[in-house]
Formats: structure tokens, C-alpha cells, sequence
């Protein structure tokens, strides 16, 4: 016969035993799960590279990786600035989103996944304007995915409107005659104002890393102003409805068009125009529109300009290898018009006169504003 005390130690490591098999399947399933992808958690990660880190450039080393050369971009991130979490930068959103620049999937594990394993991933914007961007493959049955809510900083703009500005309504007080042939209208750029460290980093306007427009409107008014009395703007000469203003030329030598020869831009207190190929198509620098309609890559278009002109200046023209500029710079974007040799009418250019650059600051210029949007990530 067995003895009790056999039993009982049966008994009890029959019981452990049992309670070990039930034990294996929980071990192996955690053994499992910590080889298993969190691809919520990488989803999450890389909704917090681009929302808030504003990414990092070599050569030299800063923030501003979106004028970069593809190999000196170590890391991509939209925000303007670290302190800025969820403000982004529209240059860095136009850079990321460019798949002629960007091979995907192979630039983007690089430089905003990193690691060794080869994610397929989505990662779209939307604005509130309706504009839709994404880079990408389609997305499949399960991935891991994040939605963050965010702010595109636009452009900032100034408007000069000449209906506004008589003082800009040459005289023959400021030496514009009949045989002038060039008038110039300067718009000047304080970056030590525009870079006030007062203004909120997302409100300020950056010329080095934000777009601006600079736009001159209604110089139609000053087309067929009297050059016999060019100050009548602003004297008691009396029209025939009663209300002041310049007294219009004669039909024989009235114009539609002022012609815009050229746009330069120049240091202030510096001799000549900044060395730029202000002849050559550089989009990727400035636009320049003219009636609203014309549209030139070149700042030499020796163009009629019936009413309006609008120039676009892109940060990459402000960029070191360009036209180098910093806190302290003073910049004058010069507009040279000219007169119609063949017309045989007195200078056109004499409407366009300013005794003292136009001033872009926070009083003459619409800052940027901030649009509400969605930055949705998705990764398998």
C-alpha cells in the first residue's frame, strides 16, 4: 500500500503540474505579442515628428531644411519652430509633399520614420480652403493610424494702392520732365521691424522663410494727370463736376498703359542692383503678375501695365546662395518704368514718383494668417 505522505506529495505536484500547463499558452502569447508591431504607436510617433519639430538641416546646420539639397536634409518636420508645436510652415508642407524631390517610400523612412524596417505608409493634409495634399499608397484592410489638428501659416501681403497715395503723383517740382524717360516706385523691407522678437513667431513676416505679395493697384489714376500743373491733386484746381483733382491731359496725348520695364532688388545705401538673373525664368524665386492675368518668371518683361502689378517673393530668393540678407537688412525692391519711346508723348513715368520708399511693415501689410486642418497619418 502507499503511504499517506506519498499521496499527498502526488497529489501536489500533479497540481503544480497542472498549473504550469495552463500557464505555458499566457507565456507563449506574451512571448507572441512582444515581437508584434504597435503600427498605432509608429503612426503616433511620426504624427508628433512632423506636427511639432520644425525638422533639421546640414550645411550649415539649422531648422530650414526645405531650401536644402536632398542629402543635406537629415530630418524632416513641418512646424515653424519647436516652441510652435502644430503651426506649420507652408515652404516646409510645399517641400514635404513634393514627389518630384522626394522618392517615396524610400526618402520619407529616412528622414521621418528612420530604422530598418520597411514601413508602406499615408500621410495626408487637408486646409480649410478645400486643398488636399498626400503622399503615399492607397490604404490597405489594417494599419495604424493618428489624426492632428493644426495650423497653416499663409502668406503675408501688401497692397499699395495709388488711389490711397496722391504724394506718389510726380511733379514737376521733383525734376520729371520731357525728356525723362525712367521713373522708379521703391518698396522697402525693415528686417529689423518685419523680425520684431514683440510679434508672435507665427504672425511675423520672415522674408527668408515665409511667401509675401506685394501689390500695386489703380496706377491707372495717375495715367493722364496734368504735367502743366502736376500738384493739382492737392490745390483748388476745379473740375467741371465741382470736384478737385488733376486736370486731365488732351485726348492726343493720353496713354491706357504705363510700361514696366524691370523689378530689381537692391541693400539699401548699397550702389546697383543685387546680382540676380533678373532675366532668366526663376519661379522658384518670384512671380510676377500683371493685369491679374500675365504671369512671368522673369523680372524684365518690358510690359504694359494697364492697372495692376503683383510680384511674389519666395523665400528661396532670400536663401544665402541668392540674396543673403539678415536681422538687420534693409531691402529695396525697385520697379522701373519707362517711357514710350515711340509715342511721342510726354514721360509715362512721371505718375510714378515716391519721395520716399514705400515702408512694408505691420502697419502697411496684411500679416500672415493661420488655417485650420488636419495632418492624418497612417502606417502598415
Amino acid at each position: 500500500m502507499l503511504s499517506v505522505d506519498f499521496l499527498i506529495g502526488f497529489t501536489i505536484f500533479i497540481l503544480g503540474l497542472v498549473w504550469a500547463a495552463t500557464m505555458v499558452p499566457g507565456l507563449l502569447v506574451g512571448l507572441d505579442r512582444s515581437t508584434a508591431i504597435d503600427y498605432d504607436a509608429v503612426a503616433y510617433r511620426t504624427g508628433v515628428i512632423l506636427v511639432e519639430d520644425p525638422g533639421w538641416g546640414i550645411s550649415p546646420n539649422n531648422t530650414q531644411w526645405e531650401f536644402k539639397a536632398k542629402n543635406d536634409v537629415y530630418r524632416m518636420g513641418l512646424s515653424i519652430y519647436r516652441e510652435k508645436p502644430n503651426i506649420l510652415s507652408e515652404m516646409k508642407v510645399q517641400r514635404f509633399f513634393n514627389t518630384s524631390f522626394w522618392n517615396y517610400p524610400d526618402d520619407y523612412r529616412d528622414k521621418v520614420f528612420f530604422g530598418d524596417y520597411p514601413y508602406l505608409f499615408n500621410v495626408s493634409l487637408v486646409t480649410n480652403d478645400g486643398k488636399y495634399r498626400s503622399i503615399g499608397g492607397p490604404l490597405p484592410e489594417g494599419y495604424g493610424y493618428i489624426r492632428r489638428a493644426i495650423k497653416l501659416k499663409g502668406m503675408s501681403s501688401a497692397v499699395v494702392n495709388f488711389s490711397n497715395h496722391p504724394e506718389y503723383n510726380a511733379s514737376e517740382d521733383m525734376n520729371i520732365t520731357q525728356t525723362a524717360n525712367i521713373g522708379t516706385f521703391l518698396v522697402r523691407m525693415n528686417c529689423s521691424q518685419l523680425l520684431d522678437r514683440t510679434v508672435p513667431q507665427e504672425y511675423q513676416i520672415d522674408p527668408r522663410t515665409d511667401l509675401i505679395w506685394i501689390n500695386l493697384t489703380h496706377l491707372e489714376l495717375y495715367m493722364n494727370n496734368s504735367i502743366t500743373n502736376p500738384n493739382n491733386w492737392t490745390t483748388n484746381a476745379t473740375l467741371g463736376q465741382g470736384i478737385f483733382g488733376p486736370v486731365p491731359r488732351p485726348a492726343s496725348e493720353q496713354w491706357t498703359a504705363a510700361r514696366l520695364q524691370n523689378v530689381t532688388f537692391h541693400l539699401a545705401n548699397a550702389t546697383g542692383a543685387f546680382p540676380l538673373p533678373y532675366g532668366t525664368a526663376h519661379p522658384e524665386l518670384w512671380e510676377l503678375v500683371i493685369d491679374g492675368t500675365s504671369l512671368y518668371d522673369t523680372l524684365e518683361p518690358d510690359a504694359d501695365v494697364q492697372g495692376n502689378i503683383s510680384l511674389l517673393l519666395k523665400p528661396e530668393l532670400f536663401q544665402p546662395r541668392n540674396f543673403p540678407i539678415d536681422e538687420n537688412s534693409l531691402v529695396d525692391v525697385k520697379f522701373t518704368f519707362q517711357n514710350d519711346p515711340a509715342g511721342g508723348h510726354p514721360v509715362q513715368t512721371q505718375i510714378f514718383y515716391g519721395p520716399q520708399p514705400f515702408g512694408l511693415n505691420y502697419t502697411t501689410a496684411q500679416p500672415p494668417r493661420l488655417m485650420d486642418g488636419a495632418l492624418e497619418v497612417a502606417v502598415w
